[in-house]
């Protein structure tokens, strides 16, 4: 009982326990003191562990000594991991490396009224869960239906030394954190203030290498075959963690640090894949690896542009490495949110396996944050327990089992939970959850498609390949969607005498891309007529015959689909005003930061041009509608000029025109009003906006009972997949509602109706468009200028 006594000497004079946990103590010990190697050797080594626990964490704390201490060997040191690998990989178990001392680093503040999104309670969610299942001996959690038949080893925590930190970080970033352990919560409150997404308490030092530490011996544990693949629950997360310096929650980049000291400490690890399905992209892994050609970082994450944090273009498609390591870094970047399993498994499927098989592995880690998690509020990402099992069960085919998943982000506590269930319970051969197939959504196989294009000039498992040169550095090259506006202009003014409004490009920085030239068409009289139609669209939609091999894609087997053409002709027929807007996604010869590659991806940029040009129509044309009525036509991402137009102009001007939208919508950005703030905004909205769109798309995943909120206007859901389809599908609908906010009839649906009413007619019989054709000759009207023309005349008037 000598030690016993001594274990409740320390506890009772810490007050950890009362009398009941005494109990449990003193049959431990008992337990502990009749096995080889006896507890009193441990005792010092637990006097210092045990100071800083809570009751609960002592004994769970407990527990842990109790099977990691079970070894025929005398001299077992507590850190130590068993030295005698299983004969066979089918023999070994899946490893768990988690200790509750992570949790000691908690943010410092007494204003503090919500938890801080990266918990403590995250890895004993997991942790917890894990016992429950009964993958883990623990009897707090253990259900009573015992452990499964080869449940998790244990493996050690540990700190991580100096030199071991440093082997990606600088040594002055190491001492930095180093001195938050002695600090004031005044100076630590301070620092996470000033710093970026971070915060800092007395043990965030410790905890920090308590998990670049547990990091480390997990990998180890699996490359020496003492498990055969492993968890390592820890926290704090580290893969936004700079050489130099913390972010992003994170302090020590833990996955780097693990792998550089595999490599240094077993050299025949020549090759070492990292797959981050965190929704934040990894910069600190990004950067540690990015000049090295024996590490594959491959990333999936939500980019937006630049605009999802860590924010900037280093998360882009085309950042793929520097030097030797060129072609060896890989950014899936998700263009928005609401991805998908369909979106992942596709990736994982046309990308990332294919890659890892030709890089050929010899240890694959995972940066395994479950944020892209579905009920995840900071990834707004979709993703299932079932996914990420099926994800892993395809790693697990490679460097011949050798996976270990490290904790990274993920913060709805039920969903993290789960999630890592599913990759634990896969990892110790559980075969993954079937599931239904999921279908991958446009915006996401978009994605796809450019990652492969760009990086297939590295990897020969990837077509189409990328073209040996770019026609975008030819002086004589032109962008089709310039060349099919011109077009344009061209036949509108033939069949409609509809001519260029022009954007006087000087006056803005935004509006000096020839791309502006011709992109704003408008009927003769449209101001003072009674009822105008503005249609905001998306450049036409081209099918294009593409050589999978070359990636070139062939003139002469592509077509191009203008669906706004038909809402121009029947508008112009009915004696409507009518102003045509195209709106690419890009505007050609603009230049911002970035590659040109990354220039002409980023929706947020054209999302800016977009409003501007929206912005310039309406003070210097629509302002000066003589007329009653407008109607908004938004088709594609172009909608959202609709919606700057409301956003930014008061109810009396939305009275005084009896402003109304209609739109279809096809892509995965949905119809969301920029603000709610505004007093006119929800009740215009919401009461005068209709838009069809895709039953899949994320307004209504997104939604709990199917239905969308009512801030995104008068939704209506339809089968049709692209914006092509969709307006096709439902352009009477579309017209229809458009005559109804202009009070008049519905469209005539048979066909001796049709011949009835054909156009329209005026006063002496006439129809309308001939009318107006006759009334614009007489004026005479220039047709739209030809590109390459630098004259802008003035029709404004």
């Amino acid at each position: 009982m000598e030690s016993a006594n001594a274990m409740l000497d320390i506890t009772n004079s810490l007050g950890l326990i009362d009398e009941q946990d005494s109990q449990k103590i003193l049959r431990k010990a008992v337990v502990m003191e009749t096995t080889p190697g006896s507890f009193l050797s441990l005792l010092p080594k637990f006097n210092q562990q045990v100071s800083k626990f809570t009751p609960t964490e002592y004994l769970e704390h407990l527990e842990f000594m109790d099977t990691s201490s079970n070894s025929e060997d005398e001299d077992t040191d507590l850190m130590d991991i068993s030295k005698s690998p299983l004969t066979t990989y089918q023999d070994l178990q899946t490893g768990l490396c988690y200790d509750p001392r992570m949790r000691f680093h908690v943010e410092i503040s007494q204003a503090v009224t919500d938890y801080h999104p990266e918990d403590p309670r995250r890895i004993v969610a997991i942790y917890k869960l894990l016992c429950e299942n009964g993958l883990v001996q623990n009897p707090q959690y253990t259900p009573l239906s015992g452990l499964v038949g080869k449940p998790l080893k244990r493996i050690p925590a540990r700190y991580a030394t100096k030199d071991e930190c440093c082997r990606v970080h600088t040594s002055e970033h190491f001492e930095d954190l180093h001195e938050t352990a002695g600090a004031s919560d005044e100076f630590l409150a301070k620092k996470g203030h000033a710093g970026d997404s971070v915060y800092f308490n007395q043990s965030t030092y410790s905890s920090a290498l308590l998990a670049a530490g547990s990091a480390i011996d997990t990998i180890l544990a699996v490359i020496k075959g003492e498990v055969r693949n492993a968890v390592a629950v820890i926290r704090p997360p580290g893969h936004h963690a700079e050489a130099g310096c913390s972010g992003g929650f994170c302090h020590f980049d833990n996955v780097a640090v693990a792998v550089r000291n595999a490599q240094h400490q077993f050299p025949e690890i020549k090759r070492v894949l990292i797959v981050d399905w965190d929704v934040h992209h990894g910069n600190g892994i990004q950067h540690a690896f990015e000049e090295d050609p024996n590490v594959l970082y491959i990333s999936a994450h939500v980019f937006a542009g630049g605009n999802f944090y860590p924010n900037g273009p280093n998360g882009g498609i085309y950042i793929d490495g520097k030097g030797q390591g060129k072609g060896r870094n890989i950014n899936i970047a998700w263009d928005s949110f609401g991805r998908t399993d369909g979106d992942y498994l596709q990736a994982f499927q046309q990308i990332i396996m294919p890659v890892a098989r030709e890089f050929d592995p010899d240890l694959v880690v995972v940066a395994s944050g479950f944020d892209a998690a579905d009920g995840d509020y900071l990834g707004g990402c979709f993703v299932s327990p079932a996914c990420y099992a099926q994800m892993t069960h395809m790693l697990m085919s490679l460097a011949d089992g050798k996976v270990v998943a490290c904790l990274e982000g993920g913060y709805n506590l039920d969903a993290i939970a789960n999630s890592a269930l599913a990759v634990t319970k896969t990892l110790m051969g559980q075969a993954p959850p079937r599931k239904q197939f999921a279908e991958a959504t446009p915006s996401g196989l978009a994605t796809i498609f450019k990652v492969i294009t760009h990086h297939s000039q590295y990897w020969k498992c990837l077509v189409p390949r990328h073209k040996g040169h770019k026609f975008s550095a030819i002086v004589d090259s032109t962008r089709i969607h310039d060349i099919v506006r011109c077009f344009q202009a061209d036949q509108f003014f033939r069949d409609y005498r509809m001519h260029s409004l022009p954007i006087h490009r000087e006056k803005s920085k935004e509006l000096r891309s020839k791309t502006f030239e011709n992109q704003v068409l408008a009927t003769r009289g449209f101001r003072t007529d009674n009822e105008l139609l503005i249609i905001f669209h998306d450049v036409p939609e081209m099918e294009g015959a593409v050589n999978h091999v070359t990636g070139i894609t062939s003139p002469a087997g592509s077509k191009v689909y203008d669906f706004s053409h038909p809402f121009v002709d029947w508008a112009v027929h009915k004696g409507f005003g009518v102003i045509d807007v195209n709106l690419p996604d890009f505007y050609s010869g603009i230049s911002i930061e970035g590659d040109e590659e990354v220039q002409e991806h980023n929706k947020i940029v054209a999302r800016i041009q977009l409003c501007v040009v929206a912005d310039y129509i309406w003070q210097n044309y629509v302002s000066q509608f003589e007329g009653t009525n407008i109607v908004m036509l938004g088709l594609g991402n172009a909608f959202y000029a609709a919606q700057r137009i409301y956003a930014t102009h008061s109810k009396g001007d939305m009275d005084k025109y009896k402003v109304r939208a209609v739109g279809a919508i096809h892509d995965d950005v949905p119809g969301t009003p920029p603000s709610e703030s505004m007093e006119h905004f929800e009740h215009y909205y919401q009461k005068w906006t209709t838009i069809w769109v895709p039953d899949n798309h994320k307004i209504f995943v997104d939604s709990k009972n199917g239905k969308p909120r009512k801030r995104y206007g008068g939704v209506r859901a339809s089968d049709a997949r692209g914006l092509s389809a969709l307006a096709r599908q439902h352009e009477k609908d579309i017209k229809n509602k458009i005559l109804e906010h202009f009070n008049r009839s519905p469209e005539p649906t048979s066909p001796v109706e049709l011949q009835e009413k054909d156009v329209g007619s005026d006063e002496s019989g006439g129809s309308i468009l001939g009318k107006r054709l006759r009334e614009i000759d007489d004026v005479g009207v220039a047709p739209a200028q030809p590109r390459g023309s630098n004259e802008e005349g003035d029709q404004t008037q």
